[in-house]
């Protein structure tokens, strides 16, 4: 894992302006969120998945901020300067004792909110909007809401200027299911004086004392506060104060089960100290035990510097407060959270298994492959083509590549494959036909990994692909992750002339478009803080509407006719990296959204920060495509990554949309492949059950279906 900040530079960074990024919940999120895909891919292969190194900044992190409350809202920090007890210095061990940094604290709290039953799950419940400066989560362990934990990360400039009561209730509401409530609650406290405070922390009433004054033992009467909910519609009121944390306990066992067991081993005061104690193990081992070569005066932990715990460095936090004054100087009462008393996303409606369908084909295309895309047009309704992607490692006589495939197939009314054509180019990411008639024959557009958009020619009678431009968007050595075209609902050609877009994994989005008699960059920006997975269209709005979805687990929107130094709008209310995007091309305003965090979401692009639908697919969405035929505009094609095929129907995406418990069904999957689901379309032939052609990456096999 990776550090939000860097501190190894020379001259030293001065921490003042960084420190409100400690104070922070999108920091927090951003910091997490590029190992969601990874997690989710050790979860489903049965495996642990183990977070390393990390903490509030690299090379001893930052004094006056590592070693503050500020730390221990972030979850991380101390001394060198960042770990979570530091000794004085060596030649007052007789006289002094340790301190007990703010990160210990912070660990006292993570230890008791996740409890002992080695299942608990967190679900960030985004408050007050997602606000920077509140944090709210949910705990569940064995699928069961049992804590809820609250930040206030907004140090007042008077008395309880920036406190907020958070009001929730568990179940009811937008859930769907009933209210279950508590009648009263249990709520522990960390609290600081001041955001930047080194000491006299209290978790619950207690506390490791002043510096230089902790026995490892906690200070002072435990303090348990009990509120009381109101049981007549089922909310609960929490006063959270700023600068803290408060953690709620739900039920009583959640309470008793979040300690150290009574069989915990005990501690006792310290009776012997000696002037001085003598480490034997080699000197030149000591000054290079924190990294750093003994090069600088960073605060370490070997017994003999002098510099140990003697370095006291105070950040004012004046400067953050200021700043969120107009954000915070109110206190919001309205209903934070409203969560499900059981770890569930929105079910299917009851309704009978989804139909397993099977192939009868089977293709195996040597590389891995991950992108399917059947032509639209008369005549060619019977052809797709096949994207592979292949890493090639490097050796001694060759550099390492990515090396991709480009198939070409027609289909039999029951599926049998024909096999038209096949080529080499860099590995393929995307790819997408246009859905406009052109005069010369269909257009293909594929996004391969060596920055280039490459758009090819079918010559209808010859059956057979032809390269007609490749667009280099970027260097060679950055990816195209995706594309679309813009005309979608244009094919008969009303669009005056249609673009591409396209995402590339240095964060930018670029939209590609004919000029002058061949296609060019017109525009590129930064979107995204890491890969932005997809690109998509808008398909209602003429080619001036963009959605984006990237692994900063945010989604975002903008309008070309606005520019696109800032978006239209930023919804950051996703557990893990947006992976794809489509526009419907029959009902304005609807957008399918999916995510690694296994859900498909459905928003109106008039409201894009609050989904009206929500559906639990299983594994990570990577693609999904709604249906073609206007028939059937309510079903969705999805590739789940580790859980296979999907074809999901909607109900009353035309109305007034209403987040519902039995808001889709889950008709018909496919499980025949044995790797990751990738790539899947829909034939655009009408008439019957559709045909389907899906692949799949690790076992690299093609395969086609009907549903």
């Amino acid at each position: 894992m990776h550090y939000p900040d860097n501190n190894c530079a020379s001259p030293k960074v001065d921490p003042q302006p960084l420190f409100q990024n400690y104070l922070s919940h999108g920091q927090v999120q951003g910091l997490v969120s590029p190992y969601f895909a990874a997690a989710n891919t050790a979860v489903a292969a049965g495996k642990k998945f183990m977070m390393m190194e990390t903490n509030t900044a690299s090379c001893g992190g930052f004094a006056g901020i590592s070693d503050s409350f500020a730390s221990a809202l972030h979850f991380g920090g101390q001394n060198v300067y960042y770990n979570p007890f530091t000794p004085p210095p060596t030649n007052m061990t007789s006289v002094r004792k340790w301190n007990t940094g703010p990160i210990f604290y912070a660990q006292l709290v993570a230890a008791e909110a996740l409890g002992k039953s080695g299942n608990a799950r967190v679900i960030d419940l985004y408050i007050d909007g997602n606000a920077d400066h509140r944090a709210g989560y949910a705990i569940y362990e064995n699928g069961v809401a049992s804590r809820l934990l609250l930040v206030n990360y907004v140090q007042p400039t008077t008395p309880n200027a920036n406190d907020y009561v958070a009001t929730f209730a568990v179940g009811g509401g937008e859930t769907g299911l009933p209210v279950v409530s508590p009648a009263s609650v249990k709520v522990k406290y960390l609290r600081a004086d001041s955001v930047n405070s080194k000491d006299n922390i209290t978790w619950a009433g207690q506390t490791f004392g002043q510096q230089f004054m902790s026995d490892g033992r906690l200070q002072g009467d435990l303090d348990i506060i009990t509120i009381q909910c109101n049981t007549s519609d089922g909310t609960c009121n929490i006063p959270v104060p700023g600068p803290s944390v408060a953690l709620v306990f739900l039920t009583d066992a959640a309470l008793q089960t979040s300690g150290a067991d009574d069989t915990a081993p005990l501690t006792f005061a310290t009776t012997t100290t000696t002037a001085r104690i003598v480490p034997t193990i080699d000197q030149a081992v000591l000054e290079t035990s924190n990294g750093r070569s003994g090069s600088d005066p960073l605060g370490t932990t070997s017994e003999s510097s002098s510099q140990s715990a003697g370095f006291i460095t105070t950040v004012n936090p004046l400067n953050f407060i200021l700043g969120a004054i107009s954000l915070t100087a109110r206190q919001t009462n309205g209903v934070y959270g409203v969560f499900p008393n059981r770890l569930v996303t929105y079910s299917p409606s009851s309704c009978p298994p989804p139909e397993t369908m099977t192939s009868p084909n089977g293709f195996d295309t040597e590389y891995s492959a991950d992108s399917v895309e059947f032509c639209p047009h008369p005549g060619l309704l019977d052809i797709f083509a096949c994207g592979t992607y292949q890493l090639q490692e490097e050796t001694a006589d060759r550099p390492r590549r990515r090396l991709g495939r480009c198939y070409l197939f027609e289909t039999s009314d029951d599926g049998v494959l024909s096999e038209l054509q096949r080529f080499d180019l860099p590995a393929i990411l995307d790819m997408k036909w246009s859905h406009r008639e052109y005069t010369e024959g269909s257009r293909l557009a594929i996004a391969d990994a060596e920055g280039c958009i490459r758009v090819y020619l079918l010559d209808a009678p010859e059956r057979r692909l032809h390269e007609l431009q490749a667009v280099s968007v970027v260097s060679s050595d950055v990816l195209c992750l995706s594309l679309d075209w813009s005309g979608r609902r244009a094919s008969s050609g009303n669009e005056p002339s249609e673009s591409l877009v396209t995402s590339t994994s240095d964060g930018h989005i670029s939209v590609v478009a004919p000029k002058d008699g061949e296609f060019r960059v017109m525009e590129s920006w930064k979107a995204h803080d890491f890969e932005p997975w997809i690109a998509a269209w808008d398909y209602w709005s003429g080619g001036q509407i963009v959605y984006s979805g990237g692994d900063d687990c945010k989604m975002k929107g903008w309008d070309l006719r606005q520019g696109t130094m800032t978006p239209t709008f930023t919804n950051k209310n996703f557990e893990a990296g947006v992976t794809t995007i489509q526009s419907h091309p029959f009902e304005e305003h609807v957008l399918a959204v999916g995510s690694y965090d296994s859900t498909v979401r459905l928003f109106d692009t008039r409201k894009p920060l609050r989904p009206f639908l929500q559906m639990d697919v299983g594994g990570g969405a990577w693609r999904v495509k709604w249906h073609p035929s206007t028939q059937r505009r309510h079903d969705i094609l999805v590739a789940c990554m580790h859980d296979g095929f999907k074809v999901l129907r909607t109900s009353g995406i035309e109305e007034e949309p209403i987040l519902s418990s039995s808001g889709y069904d889950v008709l018909k999957r496919f499980d025949e492949h044995k790797s990751l689901a990738y790539g899947v379309d829909w034939s655009y032939k009408e008439g019957g059950d559709s045909l389907v052609a899906s692949c799949s990456f690790y076992d690299h096999v093609l395969h086609t279906w009907r549903a």
